[in-house]
């Protein structure tokens, strides 16, 4: 689906002021499911999937402020805590109370505040999360391997950077991170750079990239709440990723006490939804369906699915 298209089946609400794009699909009779999209793309990252998701589920996602066709005001303060609060009010206002997350990059952190903001509230028997699952991001600030320009934006030329950034310079930086035979295509690399553009948004990743120090700031709150949270909780990860590949991997086993799912992907980079939609897709798929055959309660499932070597076509939708 082209991104023009993407647009046309959404609609707009206003949070904090300011236009928010946001979309449902799928299941009318299906659990919710939101899906939240990584730095600095959108929502259209999941569309490769959407229709593999939609006939079980009734998805909901959104472009955070700052991304997409959401609005990218100049003077906005980019909390992590804002865009979760952006979440809520979406699904408030379409009537969601309980449903699944399905995240990336960015996207897992605002996942983990989720969660926060979910125990804060309940206790452990009353949670609004049924299951999370998360993409490759940065989960640990520990493991976060930042890339130069990401370094460079955070630093006191972040602006400057802004300004001379190209689609050239996109194109470099963003396979470099994917695959080295998941490559994005020319045109999937001119739609990602034209939703970051879109309303002056190349002018504001200086800003958005701010959630790097925020994991630091916040870790105990969000690292914490991947134990303490009852949900289960699934993790599919392209293990080619400089980012946060194998590495990171290696750091959820040791952190996090339940493993209730783990999928890796050895030949995939950082976005394992558009570098290999169908094999995430039907990970994703089958840690729902032994979810809906496991009898034990969610808070003490232990099952434990370590894959480090899986073969491609193995799953199928």
């Amino acid at each position: 689906m082209q991104p023009e298209n993407w647009k046309l089946s959404g609609k707009f609400m206003i949070f904090d002021g300011y236009k928010v794009f946001y979309r449902t699909w799928g299941n009318p009779s299906g659990e919710p499911l939101v899906l939240l999209h990584g730095y600095p793309t959108s929502s259209w990252d999941f569309h490769k999937m959407a229709d593999a998701l939609g006939r079980q589920f009734f998805v909901i996602t959104a472009d955070f402020l700052g991304f997409g066709f959401s609005e990218k005001p100049k003077d906005y303060d980019y909390k992590i805590s804002r865009q979760a609060a952006l979440i809520e009010e979406v699904l408030d206002r379409i009537g969601i109370e309980s449903y699944h997350i399905f995240a990336h990059d960015y996207g897992d952190t605002v996942a983990q505040e989720l969660l926060a903001l979910d125990l804060d509230r309940s206790n452990r028997d009353d949670v609004r999360i049924r299951s999370v699952c998360f993409l490759n991001g940065g989960l640990f600030p520990e493991t976060h391997l930042a890339r130069p320009i990401q370094k460079l934006l955070l630093g006191p030329m972040g602006y400057l950077i802004c300004l001379l950034g190209s689609n050239r310079t996109f194109i470099r930086n963003f396979n470099a991170i994917l695959g080295k035979k998941t490559q994005a295509s020319m045109e999937e690399l001119s739609h990602h750079w034209r939703l970051i553009t879109h309303k002056g948004g190349k002018l504001r990743l200086h800003k958005l990239i701010s959630y790097i120090p925020q994991r630091i700031e916040h870790r105990t709150r969000w690292v914490s709440c991947l134990n303490t949270h009852p949900c289960p909780k699934a993790l599919i990860n392209g293990s080619a990723d400089p980012v946060s590949g194998t590495h990171m991997v290696k750091r959820y086993q040791q952190i996090v006490d339940h493993i209730d799912f783990l999928y890796q992907m050895p030949e995939i980079g950082h976005y394992p939804h558009t570098e290999a939609p169908q094999e995430t897709a039907t990970a994703f798929l089958r840690f729902h369906s032994e979810l809906a055959s496991d009898e034990e309660p969610p808070s003490r499932m232990t099952r434990t699915r370590r894959r480090s070597s899986p073969s491609r076509g193995e799953l199928s939708l």
